[in-house]
């Protein structure tokens, strides 16, 4: 399970508050994003792991590699379960997050999240293999980019720049 921390949304929610939802939730994993980082629960059994962020200027434009641009390298949304699936996989393996191996598809991801509004899904496919993905969440009229990764066997060929920049 997943939460994530909306202080314009939620300023009154506090430490207390969280613990109580983690003694209730499920005992397998539960994760907390908090990017005001004001939240201390060390106490309550939870470790802080800083997570790569990157922000960008709305004047900053990505550079995108020449061979990310060759015929047959394609951004699309992920519209289905089986290509979230795909996606889910290259994530868990490649990024990597050891807490969900071996690999089960729709345990990162349910499925269930294609139909929410705020979220997008998008893959990067050369030669009709997908190679590199991420995660939009839109939010009060701004956008979050999560979970970037690229299959390391395509690495450092700027197609993490392409997806971006699509």
């Amino acid at each position: 399970t997943r939460i994530i921390i909306n202080r314009d949304a939620h300023p009154d929610l506090t430490n207390s508050d969280l613990r109580t939802i983690a003694d209730h939730g499920p005992a397998a994993f539960l994760a907390i994003e908090d990017n005001s980082r004001e939240l201390e629960l060390s106490e309550a059994g939870f470790t802080l792991r800083e997570m790569p962020v990157m922000f960008l200027d709305a004047r900053h434009r990505i550079r995108v590699d020449e061979r990310a641009k060759a015929p047959g390298v394609t951004v699309e949304r992920i519209n289905g379960p089986v290509q979230l699936a795909e996606f889910e996989r290259i994530l868990v393996e490649q990024f990597p997050l050891p807490q969900f191996l071996p690999y089960e598809p729709g345990h990162v991801f349910p499925s269930a999240m294609l139909e929410m509004s705020d979220v997008a899904f998008y893959r990067l496919t050369s030669e009709e293999e997908i190679v590199a993905g991420c995660m939009t969440v839109l939010s009060d009229g701004g956008a979050g980019i999560y979970w970037v990764v690229t299959d390391a066997d395509h690495r450092s060929r700027g197609l993490g720049s392409r997806l971006l920049s699509a």
